[in-house]
């Protein structure tokens, strides 16, 4: 919000998702999978956004993922996906991920 109180139109947010935007993140995927493709893909958008929300649940619930969004007036634009890796233990690091 801008000192006077107004919206500052041009204001990207950036935050962690949560799990209610799990489809809007399929949507964002399969648009940059797909805007520049001119073959047939090889799996329908039904069945992608399916196993794509199935696959980020799983991960989500192994805490091997975060994703964070990018919204501007309310509308999300963008997301980048961590996700994380467990280490093999060794003796300078247990529990160590990357």
């Amino acid at each position: 919000m801008k000192s006077d109180g107004s919206l500052d139109r041009n204001k990207i947010n950036i935050r962690k998702s949560i799990i209610a935007e799990l489809p809007a993140l399929a949507e964002l995927r399969w648009a940059l999978c797909s805007d520049d493709v001119e073959t047939e893909l090889p799996v329908d958008k039904a069945r992608f956004t399916e196993q794509f929300l199935k696959r980020e649940r799983e991960l989500e619930a192994m805490g091997n993922l975060i994703n964070f969004v990018a919204e501007k007036d309310e509308e999300l634009i963008g997301v980048i996906s961590l996700i994380l890796v467990n280490k093999i233990p060794s003796p300078y690091e247990i529990n160590g991920c990357w």
